[in-house]
């Protein structure tokens, strides 16, 4: 009786699984090492490669600045400041007199969340009980200057950024003059702010956007005691006012009159 030698045996079969899996996990471990480290250094333009750094950057940019977390506790400071911020809503409106009208916008917005709207609204008014309405309306109203203050900023700094990346993209990608190319880019943003004034000009064909809103005066601010501007007028009052104790009585309002004061200094002498 004859026995075949090619016939593997079972002993040679596991050596042979574990040497493909020792192999896979070598490919694996390499693979792992370019897409995380080695993409820095292949300097191909092939598509495949550019995709891998956008992949890696956009991992890494993840992971290094904590985006799950900021998100989850920005979640979680919006629910704690939810009551609040409603109840400062209320207590402004309420001093001007339209809080009904706030209330069912808010039930005609979200017709699904009635019952839920109704509590939060309840959990507010027991929170105005408990405190005095003319200190809502005071804070309320510096709360939401600068929140319109923080949000405009934000805006700005978020367009400046996209506007900047127009130029750093076209040069790293066809190597061209940054310095002309912003040049360029002012002129599109001139453009872009004259299309707008067309559009919102008041009256049409005046070339100035002028008072909007004439007609219905949405958007504009409240009058107080039957004065258009008086609200302008405390708001600039008390800015003017914080200003003043800023630059008299803080470090940096009396660098400013040291180095005003001071012509060889301001000249950088």
């Amino acid at each position: 009786m004859s026995t075949d030698n090619n016939t593997p045996t079972p002993k040679s079969s596991r050596a042979s699984r574990s040497s493909r899996i020792s192999r896979l996990i070598v490919k694996l471990r390499h693979f792992y090492e370019y897409v995380t480290e080695g993409v820095w250094s292949d300097m191909r333009r092939s598509r495949l490669v550019t995709f891998t750094k956008t992949v890696n950057l956009s991992v890494r940019s993840f992971l290094n600045a904590d985006l799950q977390l900021r998100a989850a506790a920005l979640t979680y400071q919006t629910i704690l400041a939810l009551v609040p911020a409603l109840a400062r809503v209320f207590a402004i409106c309420r001093g001007f007199g339209f809080q009904h009208l706030i209330q069912t916008q808010l039930f005609n917005s979200f017709p699904a969340q009635q019952q839920a709207l109704a509590t939060g609204l309840k959990f507010v008014d027991s929170y105005l009980a408990q405190s005095s309405e003319g200190i809502f309306v005071g804070i309320g109203i510096v709360f939401l200057l600068w929140t319109l203050i923080s949000m405009m900023s934000n805006v700005e700094d978020s367009f400046n950024t996209i506007w900047g990346g127009i130029p750093a993209f076209f040069k790293a990608k066809w190597n061209t003059n940054e310095t002309l190319f912003t040049l360029m880019m002012n002129y599109v943003a001139t453009q872009l702010v004259a299309f707008f004034v067309i559009v919102w000009e008041v009256p049409k064909g005046s070339g100035k956007i002028g008072i909007i809103n004439q007609s219905t005066q949405s958007g504009w601010l409240p009058t107080i005691g039957g004065q258009k501007y008086m609200l302008t007028v405390l708001v600039v009052t008390i800015l003017t006012g914080v200003l003043y104790i800023y630059l008299n009585w803080s470090k940096q309002g009396y660098e400013i009159a040291v180095v005003g004061e001071s012509v060889r200094t301001a000249r950088y002498v």
